[in-house]
């Protein structure tokens, strides 16, 4: 194994086994959004194609997991499109677990265990998700999932990738210093660090994520960061009990983002140089079809849909701003701005004749986060505990 970026210290296999006693992994699936994108809520079927090769990139996604040396002791895998396939799937992964343990509690997790029973085969738990809510939703379930299983740290994930060999052990070497850490991503086994070479950060008083190209990680061996994504970010189970859950009314995308801006507030969310996923090769055809499935057009209105979702998202970024105190109108009108450009030249190079429709649509994404602005009665997401206790 090579050495690990993390100047401070290198993690032992019993640090490892600790962290996978106490971890677990969140599965999204699909990667990409289906139903959710429709904004009149009309669910589309899904094609066989996509299901299969969605299938594949579940199984390779596993077969990753299972060749961890050391591998977390439980996979949360939220099915966002509800079929019977994937929940079959996903029960017959947990059936091949050697041993039978239970998650161990939230603040009773055992000492390492040497003799590798406890990881050698990780439970699977299949949790049915909401096809018109979306990954934020599906993402939301499986946190709360494994918080009430008693998790310490989550690991999150979808389809699109495969989790690297050595991951957790690049994940321990910072786990005793940081909550929230954003781990690469290699996107051709390369070493690449994230997607196309670059991460984002949030900027808030434009209220939108910009890529920054080539990160330098200084000698300190991570860079800040106010902005991750929900494909490798490990979150303690501290941050969900000081911010909550992701919000899942973000929909299509957006709740990672302001999660860990949320994040910001109460610990210095990283980044940090080491891969811990790969590009699933099986996924990539799957999302590459579904990208051209917007362009056909029985399927037009998946397209102008995401715009009306993306401009009403821009309601709860503003409201998650405020209370922050980094609201500030002009700026962040500039931004609303410059996000309804970028989504109408996105629709244009997808559908030329889908001017119209798409101009309505960000009409009323962008009526509706007005609402959502000067609602007196919204809340930010909150955490598990709270919502117990509310619901008590």
């Amino acid at each position: 194994m090579s050495s690990l970026t993390n100047p401070f210290g290198h993690p032992t296999d019993d640090d490892v086994r600790i962290l996978a006693s106490r971890m677990a992994l969140i599965v999204v699936s699909p990667s990409w959004g289906s139903d959710a994108a429709q904004s009149q809520g009309k669910p589309s079927t899904l094609p066989q194609e996509f299901a299969d090769d969605e299938a594949q990139a579940y199984g390779d996604l596993v077969q990753s997991i299972r060749t961890l040396p050391i591998p977390p002791a439980l996979v949360i895998v939220v099915d966002g499109m509800g079929s019977d396939r994937m929940r079959a799937l996903v029960e017959a992964d947990d059936s091949q677990r050697r041993t039978t343990p239970e998650r161990p509690a939230a603040h009773d997790a055992p000492a390492a265990d040497t003799s590798g029973d406890m990881q050698d085969r990780p439970r699977f738990v299949y949790v049915k998700g909401d096809a018109k809510q979306g990954p934020s939703q599906w993402l939301s379930l499986g946190m709360k999932e494994a918080y009430d299983r008693g998790a310490q740290w989550f690991w999150l994930l979808d389809t699109a990738v495969t989790v690297n060999a050595d991951a957790l052990h690049r994940f321990a070497a910072w786990t005793s210093s940081h909550a929230l850490i954003q781990g690469g991503f290699d996107e051709a086994h390369t070493g690449a660090y994230t997607e196309h070479g670059s991460y984002t950060q949030f900027r808030p008083a434009l209220g939108v994520s910009e890529y920054v190209r080539a990160p330098r990680f200084g000698r300190a061996g991570y860079v800040v960061i106010s902005s991750a994504s929900a494909r490798g970010m490990l979150v303690s189970r501290a941050v969900v009990d000081a911010i909550g859950l992701p919000d899942p009314r973000f929909a299509l995308h957006g709740a990672d983002t302001m999660y860990t801006y949320a994040a910001s507030a109460y610990t210095n969310p990283i980044a940090i140089p080491d891969a811990v996923v790969t590009w699933n090769s099986s996924a990539h055809s799957v999302q590459k079809e579904a990208v051209n499935t917007c362009s056909n057009p029985a399927h037009a209105n998946i397209t102008t849909a995401d715009c009306y979702v993306t401009m009403r998202n821009r309601g709860y970024v503003a409201r998650y701003l405020m209370e922050r105190g980094d609201f500030h109108p002009l700026a962040f009108a500039i931004g609303t701005a410059v996000t309804c450009g970028s989504q109408f030249s996105a629709l244009m190079r997808a559908r030329h004749d889908a001017a119209v429709p798409g101009i309505v649509e960000l009409f009323k994404g962008w009526v509706a986060a007005r609402r959502i602005m000067h609602d007196p009665d919204w809340r930010p997401a909150q955490s598990p505990s709270a919502l117990a206790v509310h619901s008590s």
